[in-house]
């Protein structure tokens, strides 16, 4: 992902709005969409706010009173804006082109994200792993197998950073080599648990630490729920390990549940009360049942991005590699690839069998070529 970073007065802009109570992602874009700068927001009357969609007389008020203290409550804002520029954090809002595709999707998308680390093409196809903070040594141990396997097959994971679960999904990935992002409940400055500092600036380094709250933002309880959605909302689906029936894994599961996204619990002792929430989404149809990462692999089917192969390692030549880096997972025609590639069609064959015979791609009916 490229470092996106909007201009300072904007970031102050937008913050000013967003510090206005219940202003919202809709309540956001409706007021931005009409007044674009605060120049515009200035000179506006009482009654124009009232005609703004969805803004009450509440918001409306508390909106116009606060415009004369504009420029006292944008300062805060202003060295904000410096830490994330000067510490490589990247101001991500909603509309932004580099803006998670799949958050975008969700009900309540944040309106701005930060970002330390980077995002990668791999990312639109990772599964969230969450559960207890208090794990069963089933717990654990089922939590670390299905993170390395599932990595093992190139997929990302995503976690919350929270003791218990989320930490050994995280560790499981930093120790293998794999990609992982957290999803965190404070501002990006704020390391929380204390006992993880390292584990966040080893997720920094090969995936990316998110939030939506702004600089010095404590982890207050009602922080966490707001962040589940995140969690989900950036994953095609969400594994449910361990967690009681009114545990925080539940909201996750809610969240994914009502986004859309795939849900799988791994079932436990009947008796033990961190089974007692996975076991109940499966017993109520709310979760699929797995008892391996290769079930979650299987039902994903193409949501699932393909390992990708280290095409260093075979000896190809020039049209081969140009030819490879212009097929994907979606077939195309050899007509096609020829034109692309500048070649001819009966040079293009002999290029794509040689592909083919390194196992890199696939021929489908038709004489259409994907990669493998």
């Amino acid at each position: 992902m490229n470092n996106f970073s909007i201009p300072l007065e904007d970031f102050q802009y937008y913050n000013f709005l967003l510090s206005i109570k219940n202003i919202g992602p809709k309540r956001f874009k409706s007021i931005v969409d009409k007044f674009p700068s605060i120049y515009e927001l200035k000179n506006v009357s009482y009654q124009e706010l009232l005609s703004v969609d969805l803004i009450t007389q509440n918001i409306a008020q508390n909106l116009f009173s606060s415009i004369g203290k504009y420029e006292s409550i944008i300062q805060k804002f202003a060295k904000d804006y410096e830490f994330y520029i000067n510490n490589n954090i990247k101001i991500i809002p909603y509309w932004a082109d580099n803006y998670p595709k799949l958050l975008k999707e969700i009900y309540d998308p944040p309106v701005i994200i930060y970002i330390k680390g980077e995002l990668e093409i791999q990312d639109d196809y990772a599964v969230a792993i969450v559960g207890t903070r208090m794990p069963t040594p089933y717990g654990k141990n089922q939590t670390a197998k299905f993170t390395k396997d599932l990595i093992d097959n190139n997929i990302t994971i995503v976690s919350g950073l929270a003791r218990g679960i989320d930490t050994i999904t995280h560790k499981t990935v930093v120790e293998n080599n794999g990609r992982t992002i957290a999803v965190i409940g404070s501002g990006i400055d704020v390391h929380y648990p204390a006992e993880n500092k390292y584990l966040y600036e080893k997720i920094a380094e090969n995936g990316a630490i998110i939030t939506e709250f702004p600089l010095g933002t404590y982890p207050d309880p009602e922080n966490f729920p707001r962040r589940n959605r995140i969690i989900t909302g950036l994953s095609v689906a969400t594994l449910i390990v361990e967690s009681r029936l009114n545990g925080g894994a539940m909201i996750s599961a809610n969240f994914a549940f009502d986004q859309n996204r795939e849900v799988y619990a791994i079932p436990g002792n009947i008796n033990s009360e961190m089974s007692k929430g996975p076991n109940y989404l499966i017993q109520n149809n709310k979760a699929k049942l797995v008892t391996c990462a290769e079930d979650i692999i299987s039902d994903l089917g193409l949501k699932i991005k393909p390992k990708v192969k280290d095409i260093s390692q075979f000896n190809l030549g020039m049209f081969e590699l140009s030819i490879y880096e212009n097929l994907s997972n979606e077939p195309i025609h050899i007509d096609e690839i020829a034109t692309k590639v500048n070649i001819s069609v009966s040079d293009c064959l002999v290029s794509l069998l040689n592909l083919e015979f390194e196992g890199l791609i696939k021929q489908l009916p038709g004489k259409y070529f994907i990669k493998v």
